[in-house]
Order: structure tokens, then C-alpha cells, then sequence
């Protein structure tokens, strides 16, 4: 199952639990920024081009622990630096990891 459709499954799935702690409105999505500044117009072809980061974000209205930021992310591909010519990143690894329980397990720390 891709990113975009586990986020919607799970927001389904924890909406009424975040709503019954205060946390209104819970939303998943997938969200690509340059440098921190969410640019929603980028393509899954140009998410893992330098400078771009790709992460599933947590969001809810209600009390957090900072407000400046999503309440969690999930790195999906994050640029990291280029070193003699060669770009040099991470990207989320499907084979040694789960994103669902991931994404749950972040659920459920929120909400405790």
C-alpha cells in the first residue's frame, strides 16, 4: 500500500480516538517541501531531486508539544549534503521496514 493511501486508512481509523483526547481534526498526508517550505505543486518524479524533502506528515488541531512544527513526521527521502560532485540522501526502506506500523506507532505516541 503507498504512503498516500495508509495515511488516509489511518486517519480514518484514529480520528475519533485523537477527537476524544482534544485533538481535533487529524490529518495524514504526504508533504514535499524545499528547505522546510511545503511546496505542493512537486511531482512524485521531482520529489528526490536535491534540496527536496519527502516525509508523511501528522497534523491535528489541539495541544502539542511544538507548536512551530507538524505534531510527527515520517522521512520518506531527505536530501543531506553533495559531496565532490555526488548527491547524498536517505530514502525510507520498504524492504527493512513497515510504514504502516511506522505511521501507528507514531499515532499512538501522540496520543499518549
Amino acid at each position: 500500500m503507498l504512503g498516500e493511501e495508509i495515511g488516509k486508512v489511518l486517519q480514518r481509523k484514529y480520528a475519533s480516538k485523537f477527537e476524544s483526547e482534544g485533538k481535533q481534526n487529524l490529518r495524514i498526508w504526504i508533504c514535499r517541501d524545499i528547505d522546510g517550505d511545503e511546496i505542493t505543486d512537486i511531482t512524485s518524479q521531482k520529489c528526490l531531486e536535491l534540496e527536496y524533502r519527502s516525509q508523511i506528515a501528522i497534523e491535528y488541531d489541539g495541544p502539542q508539544y511544538d507548536e512551530d512544527f507538524y505534531a510527527d513526521t515520517i522521512e520518506l527521502w531527505h536530501f543531506s549534503d553533495v559531496i565532490k560532485g555526488k548527491a547524498y540522501g536517505t530514502i525510507y526502506n520498504l524492504t527493512k521496514c513497515n510504514l504502516e506500523t511506522e505511521i501507528e506507532a507514531t499515532l499512538i505516541k501522540l496520543l499518549n
